[in-house]
């Protein structure tokens, strides 16, 4: 029996990378190949993911959080003269840096045992974690675009560094085309699976209700999305509208502030059955800054619900038929 390791940051957490990682195991497991999905550390969340009994989900590090420190916000805090901040992050720096070397031992105690076949990445800090031996079974995922990979730093580094040892995976044809160009050789494509069929269509023109399905995050701007809508339901002819959104992140609680005592605009919660909120729903909206291949505008097309996005990357032509199946806006 084939093993397949699929490693994560982050556990318990309800977002486009576990539905994809939890749809591939899944999906491995049918085929007869034995499965770990294993995360570095959990999301404070306090989430139960439903998945396949025989998909075995494992954290190393229960207890502390992932974090990521930024080099610009150490220099932003020594302009502002604030000494006692900067020494406070080097210091955060310091202990979470000793505490990843742990967590990353205890990985590789994991992978020597469990000695799998394959090794899936699914952030770029992962590809660094993975023993050398295991690196020509490793294959990265790329859950966002290209362009959002190289315009960030450490990506693109990472990228660079093991370009010639391990293979990637893309989520459009365009993607793996640009990569290629870009000189990642090993690179192949696979678009993301819809979790569901569905051969009823959504009364789009009487339900009267916008929905988002997302990952409350910066990334997802669901603020711009609400200032947005709440400028639309001004008029009165809207009244009968509302938006709900599920989903949860770190921006949960200011969304919630941001909402106030707004009545046709709901945070509902994350939702385990995308397709009976679709089905209730007239639009579905998308505001990410970037997308791999959206699991919600997937979705909401398999239930005849038309999306309306920014352009989040290269995959947004290949997910939406502008004017068609959805409408592509631009971002101001």
């Amino acid at each position: 029996m084939k093993k397949v390791l699929i490693l994560q940051n982050q556990g318990k957490i309800y977002g486009g990378v576990w539905q994809v990682n939890k749809l591939v195991g899944e999906g491995l497991i049918e085929k007869g190949y034995n499965v770990h999905i294993v995360s570095i550390r959990d999301s404070k969340m306090n989430i139960v993911l439903e998945h396949h009994n025989d998909l075995v989900v494992k954290t190393i590090n229960e207890v502390d959080d992932w974090e990521t420190y930024h080099l610009v916000d150490l220099i932003d805090e020594f302009k502002k003269f604030h000494l006692f901040k900067v020494i406070g992050i080097l210091f955060s720096k310091i202990k979470y840096n000793v505490s990843l070397r742990n967590d990353i031992k205890k990985l590789h105690k994991y992978i020597y045992e469990y000695d799998p076949d394959y090794i899936v990445t699914s952030h770029y800090q992962l590809i660094d974690m993975v023993p050398k031996e295991y690196l020509d079974r490793t294959i990265h995922e790329q859950h966002s675009s290209l362009n959002d990979a190289i315009n960030h730093r450490a990506t693109k580094e990472s990228f660079d560094k093991y370009k010639d040892k391990i293979k990637f995976l893309w989520l459009t044809k365009k993607t793996m085309d640009n990569a290629i160009c870009m000189g990642y050789k090993n690179s192949l494509y696979i678009y993301n699976a819809v979790r569901f069929k569905s051969d009823i269509r959504s009364n789009v023109v009487n339900n009267k209700k916008l929905v988002a399905i997302a990952r409350l995050s910066k990334d997802k701007s669901i603020d711009k999305m609400i200032e947005i809508v709440m400028d639309i339901f001004k008029d009165n002819k809207y009244k009968d509208w509302s938006l709900e959104l599920y989903g949860s992140g770190e921006c949960e609680n200011a969304l919630r502030d941001m909402i106030g005592d707004n009545k046709q605009i709901k945070l509902m919660g994350v939702t385990n059955n995308p397709k009976e909120v679709l089905l209730t729903s007239s639009i579905s909206l998308n505001t990410s800054k970037y997308e791999g291949f959206s699991l919600s505008v997937l979705e909401a097309n398999e239930c005849g619900v038309p999306t309306v996005a920014f352009d989040f990357g290269e995959s947004t032509q290949e997910l939406i038929i502008d004017g068609k199946t959805g409408i592509i806006a631009k971002d101001k």
